[in-house]
This record gives structure tokens, sequence and C-alpha cells, in this order.
């Protein structure tokens, strides 16, 4: 049934409530300032803070999909839309939160800031939920604050916890084959055992040191290897103008850098051959990972500056 603008959808409410109040909980857990957290579903304001003074603090979560962000600056407008309806609460006083569905980052503004006379629109609705005018607040992102995801928040869902450890199993035939790649020049190399989590909770635990350890002119490098699921055996096989090289975090993350990266296409024919002395050259996007659910900062190169290598 279609509700009026501005109405209370019970659907989307079901949808989102649930997801948004745990992403906020665990954030405001984490806060020295919070004494006390409670949440309680009775349709009002989410959640109340108690703080060490004993004042209490009002926090109302609200979930946004569709356009992934994790910063103000990978925000890709200029203000913040915030609810009209959730004004019926702003003699109390309280801060609204908005969390990405994508990347479970938060923006957050108190209602003294929101619920300004030139930050309101009247916009008419027309979805299949609701119609009509219906009244939103504008807030220019900069008088926002932002709340980047946290190890807590960026948990790997079940499917993407499901497809980890299955691309964890199948890449070991792409490191057993860069292996005998390097092998085949007379280098010995080692090729560590691999260990998969039991759990996505074990997951930071079990983060290894490096796929292979090639042992040339006592020197100990460090070589890491991606199967990837295109079948490039070429350049002109390239439909992008930059790929992916790793993660941010798990490059830096790294005391001893690895030395270089195979990105090792589907067959196992061919591969990419990075070398990480020329990384004052890659660059940094956000990157949203479908199968993961979240968003990512990654390390990116214009392939057409590496050699293909037919393994």
């Amino acid at each position: 049934m279609n509700k009026g603008a501005g109405k209370f959808v019970m659907s989307s409410y079901q949808e989102n409530d649930a997801f948004g109040r745990e992403v906020l909980v665990n954030w405001l857990n984490d806060q020295e300032w919070a004494k006390e957290v409670h949440s309680k579903e009775d349709y009002g304001v989410d959640i109340t803070i108690k703080d060490h003074n004993g004042d209490e603090h009002s926090f109302e979560a609200e979930v946004k999909t569709n356009y992934p962000w994790t910063d103000m600056d990978s925000f890709k407008f200029n203000t913040v839309s915030f609810l009209g309806r959730k004004k019926k609460w702003e003699e109390k006083g309280f801060y609204y939160a908005l969390i990405c569905k994508e990347t479970k980052a938060i923006c957050i503004a108190h209602s003294s800031t929101i619920y300004k006379k030139e930050y309101r629109e009247e916009l008419i609705i027309d979805t299949s939920d609701r119609s009509g005018a219906d009244a939103f607040y504008r807030v220019p992102k900069e008088e926002c604050n932002w709340i980047a995801p946290t190890s807590k928040n960026t948990a790997m869902t079940p499917q993407a916890w499901e497809n980890y450890t299955t691309k964890l199993k199948e890449s070991s035939k792409a490191v057993w084959k860069v292996a005998q790649y390097l092998h085949s020049f007379k280098y010995t190399v080692t090729v560590p055992a691999v260990h998969i989590a039991g759990s996505p909770e074990e997951y930071a635990d079990y983060i290894d040191e490096g796929d292979i350890i090639l042992h040339r002119e006592n020197i100990n490098d460090i070589i890491e290897v991606k199967h990837q699921s295109w079948d490039w055996t070429s350049h002109s096989d390239i439909p992008w103008a930059e790929i992916i090289v790793c993660a941010k975090k798990s490059f830096d993350r790294h005391t001893q850098k690895p030395a270089a990266y195979f990105l090792v296409n589907k067959q196992l024919s061919h591969a990419l051959v990075i070398q990480t002395e020329n990384c004052g050259e890659w660059t940094v996007k956000d990157i949203h990972d479908k199968k993961k659910d979240w968003i990512q900062t990654m390390y990116m190169i214009t392939p057409s500056n590496y050699q293909f290598i037919q393994l």
C-alpha cells in the first residue's frame, strides 16, 4: 500500500533499522566518553547514551544505500540530506547518524545544525512506498562529522567470508605456477603453508607475510601472487586504463615490502609483473567490492607500463 510522503514505512524500517542500529552502537561502545549505551526499539529516538557526568545524549540512525562513501571526500554530493520528519525531536536535541549500507561508514550532525530554515527543501516523492510532498534538510557536508568504517563495523558478511575462503583455496594454483616460473631461472624459492582462519573473527590473526619467498644474493624477497578472474594474455585485452595491484592496507602493513606482485590470469598462462620499486607511480582509489560488500582503498597502476610474461 502506498503511503503519503513523510509517513512511516514499516517495510523500510524493518529492513534497515537493525543494521543501522548495530553499526552505530558498535561505534558508540568504542567511545571513551560513553559510559552507558542503551538501544531500544520503540519507534522513538533509537539510542540513548549516558556520559561519565550523568548527562544523556540521543542518537537517531538512518541507513543510506546506492551511493557508497567512506569519508567526506568520497561522499559524492555537496550537501547531506536529512529527513524533515525527525524534526519532531528537535526540542530535546539529538544526533542524527546516517549509516552507509555498503561500507558502514557514518555521517553525523546534531539537530541544532540540521534543522535551519535555509537548509529546508520540499520535494515531491513518488515511489512504491510513498507519494506526495516531503520535507528534507540539505546540510553542507562540511558541517557534518564523518566516521570512517572501523574494523568492528567492516566485519565480513557471510557471503564475503565464503568468497574469501574459496578464493584463498584456489589461489594456491597460481602461487605454485609462479613458484615454478621463478624456479626455472635457477632461483631457490619457499612457498609457506596456507592457513585459513576458522571464522571471520579470526581473519586478522591469519594474515601472512607473503605468498612466495625468493632467495637471491643473500636477500629474501617477498613475492605476492594474485589469481585474477580475467583471461588477458596481452595489453590489448585490457579494457581499462587502470587496474588494481592490491589493497592499500595490505601493502602498507608490510614491514618488509613485497618485491613484486604477479597478477596471474584465469587460465594460469600469463601474468603481469608489478615491481614495487616503482610504487611511487601508483595511484590510490576507493573501490566498491561487490562480493565483499564494502569499500576498499586500492593501489592502482597503468597496465601498459608493466610487462606481461608467459608462465
